[in-house]
Protein backbone atom coordinates (compact mmCIF):
# COMPACT_ATOMS: atom_id res chain seq x y z
CA UNK A 1 0.00 0.00 0.00
CA UNK A 2 0.96 3.47 -0.81
CA UNK A 3 0.15 6.90 0.00
CA UNK A 4 1.61 10.62 -0.20
CA UNK A 5 1.22 13.43 2.22
CA UNK A 6 0.96 16.89 2.03
CA UNK A 7 4.86 17.49 2.07
CA UNK A 8 4.53 15.03 -1.14
CA UNK A 9 6.27 12.36 1.05
CA UNK A 10 6.03 9.12 -0.12
CA UNK A 11 5.29 6.51 2.19
CA UNK A 12 4.55 2.91 1.51
CA UNK A 13 3.84 -0.76 4.14
CA UNK A 14 4.41 -4.25 2.52
CA UNK A 15 5.27 -7.83 4.14
CA UNK A 16 8.74 -8.95 2.98
CA UNK A 17 9.80 -12.44 2.02
CA UNK A 18 10.60 -12.91 5.71
CA UNK A 19 6.46 -12.67 6.12
CA UNK A 20 7.64 -9.29 8.02
CA UNK A 21 5.53 -5.97 8.50
CA UNK A 22 7.24 -3.28 7.00
CA UNK A 23 7.48 0.97 6.78
CA UNK A 24 9.70 2.55 4.15
CA UNK A 25 9.23 6.32 3.15
CA UNK A 26 11.28 8.49 0.79
CA UNK A 27 11.38 12.87 0.70
CA UNK A 28 12.87 12.49 -2.44
CA UNK A 29 9.81 11.07 -5.06
CA UNK A 30 11.15 7.71 -4.48
CA UNK A 31 14.93 8.14 -5.26
CA UNK A 32 16.06 6.75 -1.76
CA UNK A 33 14.12 4.99 0.52
CA UNK A 34 14.17 4.70 4.53
CA UNK A 35 13.41 1.02 5.94
CA UNK A 36 11.50 0.34 9.38
CA UNK A 37 10.80 -3.31 10.77
CA UNK A 38 7.44 -2.67 12.27
CA UNK A 39 6.52 -6.25 13.31
CA UNK A 40 8.66 -9.42 13.91
CA UNK A 41 6.32 -11.83 13.26
CA UNK A 42 5.64 -15.35 14.63
CA UNK A 43 2.45 -15.99 12.75
CA UNK A 44 1.66 -14.93 9.35
CA UNK A 45 0.65 -10.95 8.75
CA UNK A 46 -2.40 -11.43 5.91
CA UNK A 47 -2.63 -8.20 4.59
CA UNK A 48 -0.92 -4.64 5.03
CA UNK A 49 -2.41 -1.60 4.75
CA UNK A 50 -1.42 2.42 4.54
CA UNK A 51 -2.77 5.75 5.21
CA UNK A 52 -1.59 9.24 5.11
CA UNK A 53 -4.14 11.97 6.94
CA UNK A 54 -4.26 15.77 6.22
CA UNK A 55 -1.77 16.28 9.49
CA UNK A 56 0.97 14.01 8.00
CA UNK A 57 0.09 11.51 10.30
CA UNK A 58 0.77 7.80 9.25
CA UNK A 59 -1.76 4.95 9.61
CA UNK A 60 -0.86 1.84 9.24
CA UNK A 61 -3.75 -1.27 9.76
CA UNK A 62 -2.86 -5.16 9.02
CA UNK A 63 -4.22 -8.73 9.60
CA UNK A 64 -2.05 -10.93 11.83
CA UNK A 65 -3.87 -14.01 13.94
CA UNK A 66 -7.68 -13.22 12.87
CA UNK A 67 -7.37 -9.43 14.24
CA UNK A 68 -6.97 -6.31 12.50
CA UNK A 69 -4.62 -3.89 14.05
CA UNK A 70 -3.76 -0.33 13.97
CA UNK A 71 -0.37 1.52 14.77
CA UNK A 72 0.69 5.26 13.37
CA UNK A 73 3.60 7.36 12.79
CA UNK A 74 3.21 9.68 16.38
CA UNK A 75 5.11 7.09 17.79
CA UNK A 76 6.87 5.24 14.96
CA UNK A 77 4.20 2.82 15.41
CA UNK A 78 5.51 1.33 18.72
CA UNK A 79 2.02 1.26 20.39
CA UNK A 80 -0.63 -0.98 18.12
CA UNK A 81 -4.21 -0.86 18.54
CA UNK A 82 -7.07 -3.29 17.81
CA UNK A 83 -9.17 -1.97 15.50
CA UNK A 84 -11.22 -5.00 14.90
CA UNK A 85 -11.95 -8.67 16.59
CA UNK A 86 -14.63 -10.28 17.40
CA UNK A 87 -13.68 -13.41 19.92
CA UNK A 88 -13.02 -16.71 18.20
CA UNK A 89 -13.31 -15.44 14.69
CA UNK A 90 -10.54 -14.82 11.93
CA UNK A 91 -10.62 -12.07 10.23
CA UNK A 92 -9.38 -12.25 6.56
CA UNK A 93 -9.22 -9.31 4.28
CA UNK A 94 -9.70 -5.87 5.02
CA UNK A 95 -9.55 -1.97 3.34
CA UNK A 96 -9.44 1.07 5.41
CA UNK A 97 -9.97 4.60 3.90
CA UNK A 98 -9.47 7.84 5.63
CA UNK A 99 -12.00 11.05 5.45
CA UNK A 100 -11.47 14.63 5.61
CA UNK A 101 -12.08 14.74 9.08
CA UNK A 102 -9.25 12.29 9.96
CA UNK A 103 -11.68 9.54 10.79
CA UNK A 104 -10.46 6.14 9.99
CA UNK A 105 -13.15 3.88 8.08
CA UNK A 106 -11.98 -0.21 7.92
CA UNK A 107 -14.25 -3.03 6.16
CA UNK A 108 -13.22 -6.54 6.86
CA UNK A 109 -14.38 -9.85 5.90
CA UNK A 110 -14.98 -13.10 8.59
CA UNK A 111 -15.00 -16.68 8.31
CA UNK A 112 -17.84 -17.72 10.01
CA UNK A 113 -17.19 -21.14 8.94
CA UNK A 114 -14.96 -22.30 5.76
CA UNK A 115 -17.18 -21.14 3.12
CA UNK A 116 -19.55 -18.88 4.74
CA UNK A 117 -18.35 -15.23 4.84
CA UNK A 118 -20.05 -11.92 6.51
CA UNK A 119 -18.80 -8.21 6.32
CA UNK A 120 -18.24 -5.95 8.83
CA UNK A 121 -17.43 -2.42 9.45
CA UNK A 122 -15.90 -0.17 11.71
CA UNK A 123 -14.37 3.88 11.92
CA UNK A 124 -11.81 5.01 14.29
CA UNK A 125 -14.61 6.96 16.50
CA UNK A 126 -15.27 3.66 17.87
CA UNK A 127 -12.39 1.42 17.42
CA UNK A 128 -12.98 -2.49 17.96
CA UNK A 129 -16.95 -1.82 17.90
CA UNK A 130 -18.22 -3.66 14.44
CA UNK A 131 -20.95 -2.50 12.92
CA UNK A 132 -22.30 -5.99 11.07
CA UNK A 133 -22.86 -8.56 10.05
CA UNK A 134 -23.90 -7.65 6.39
CA UNK A 135 -25.09 -10.49 5.33
CA UNK A 136 -23.61 -13.52 4.82
CA UNK A 137 -23.31 -16.25 1.59
CA UNK A 138 -20.64 -18.62 0.54
CA UNK A 139 -19.97 -16.57 -2.55
CA UNK A 140 -20.84 -12.74 -2.08
CA UNK A 141 -18.69 -11.71 0.34
CA UNK A 142 -15.05 -12.71 -0.35
CA UNK A 143 -13.37 -9.41 -0.77
CA UNK A 144 -14.62 -5.61 0.63
CA UNK A 145 -13.10 -2.04 -1.04
CA UNK A 146 -13.72 0.88 1.28
CA UNK A 147 -13.87 4.81 -0.02
CA UNK A 148 -15.28 7.59 1.39
CA UNK A 149 -16.47 10.72 -0.19
CA UNK A 150 -15.54 13.97 0.30
CA UNK A 151 -18.92 14.99 2.24
CA UNK A 152 -17.39 11.95 4.16
CA UNK A 153 -20.04 9.34 3.17
CA UNK A 154 -18.78 5.81 3.11
CA UNK A 155 -19.27 3.49 0.73
CA UNK A 156 -18.70 -0.38 1.14
CA UNK A 157 -17.86 -2.58 -2.50
CA UNK A 158 -18.34 -6.25 -2.33
CA UNK A 159 -17.60 -8.83 -4.34
CA UNK A 160 -17.22 -12.85 -4.59
CA UNK A 161 -15.10 -15.30 -5.92
CA UNK A 162 -17.47 -17.56 -7.52
CA UNK A 163 -20.15 -15.45 -9.51
CA UNK A 164 -18.77 -11.65 -10.86
CA UNK A 165 -21.40 -9.63 -9.00
CA UNK A 166 -20.16 -6.21 -7.00
CA UNK A 167 -22.74 -5.05 -4.61
CA UNK A 168 -22.17 -1.85 -2.61
CA UNK A 169 -23.47 -0.26 0.78
CA UNK A 170 -23.34 3.25 2.32
CA UNK A 171 -24.00 4.85 5.46
CA UNK A 172 -26.21 7.00 2.70
CA UNK A 173 -29.23 4.73 3.57
CA UNK A 174 -28.45 3.10 6.17
CA UNK A 175 -26.57 0.25 4.07
CA UNK A 176 -28.72 -0.99 2.45
CA UNK A 177 -27.56 -3.27 -0.09
CA UNK A 178 -27.37 -2.33 -3.69
CA UNK A 179 -26.71 -4.98 -6.94
CA UNK A 180 -24.13 -2.73 -9.03
CA UNK A 181 -22.52 -5.70 -11.42
CA UNK A 182 -24.27 -8.66 -12.12
CA UNK A 183 -23.67 -9.77 -15.74
CA UNK A 184 -20.29 -11.61 -16.01
CA UNK A 185 -20.08 -10.15 -19.64
CA UNK A 186 -19.47 -6.61 -18.36
CA UNK A 187 -16.07 -7.41 -17.38
CA UNK A 188 -15.36 -8.08 -20.99
CA UNK A 189 -17.67 -4.98 -21.68
CA UNK A 190 -15.94 -2.94 -19.34
CA UNK A 191 -12.44 -3.34 -20.93
CA UNK A 192 -13.82 -2.41 -24.16
CA UNK A 193 -16.18 0.03 -24.15
CA UNK A 194 -15.78 3.49 -22.13
CA UNK A 195 -18.95 4.42 -22.38
CA UNK A 196 -20.24 1.21 -20.44
CA UNK A 197 -17.83 2.19 -17.99
CA UNK A 198 -19.34 5.90 -17.81
CA UNK A 199 -23.29 4.42 -17.92
CA UNK A 200 -22.08 2.36 -14.56
CA UNK A 201 -20.43 5.38 -12.86
CA UNK A 202 -23.95 7.08 -13.68
CA UNK A 203 -25.92 4.06 -12.18
CA UNK A 204 -23.94 4.33 -9.04
CA UNK A 205 -23.97 7.56 -8.45
CA UNK A 206 -28.00 7.23 -9.55
CA UNK A 207 -28.85 4.66 -6.31
CA UNK A 208 -27.63 7.30 -3.53
CA UNK A 209 -29.27 9.90 -4.90
CA UNK A 210 -31.01 12.08 -2.42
Amino acid sequence: KFCIDSNGNFHIAYINKDENLMYANSSNKGLNWNYFLIKDVISVIEEAGLICDSNNIIHLNYVYDGIVYSSNSSDMFVNEYISMSISSKIFEKHSCAIASNNIIHCCAILELIPGNQVLYYVNSSEWDTEIGPFGTSADDIDQCDIEVDSANDVYIFISGNDIDNIDVISNKDDYVRHLFIMEPQYHQELEENQERQFLLIIEFMSLFQT
